[in-house]
């Protein structure tokens, strides 16, 4: 069964995403508050656990939830 791990967001875009307790999700926007919130095909994205692991593995340091701005 898969679980949430992590809910983060981010108020400016470019930045790396902070983690957030309770996210509030609006139609065609997104997660209130979120900088990448707005009425486009990419309002929340999901990303395994994985696949971050995957990327630790090919050597991509400082990675963790949140951060995938910045590589």
């Amino acid at each position: 069964m898969a679980k949430v791990i992590a809910v983060n967001t981010s108020t400016k875009k470019a930045v790396i995403k902070q983690p957030i307790e309770v996210g509030e999700c609006m139609v065609d926007f997104g997660i209130k508050g979120d900088a990448y919130g707005s009425n486009w095909h990419r309002q929340i994205s999901l990303l395994g656990q994985e696949s971050i692991d995957k990327m630790i593995a090919m050597g991509v340091d400082g990675l963790d939830q949140g951060s995938l701005r910045k590589i």
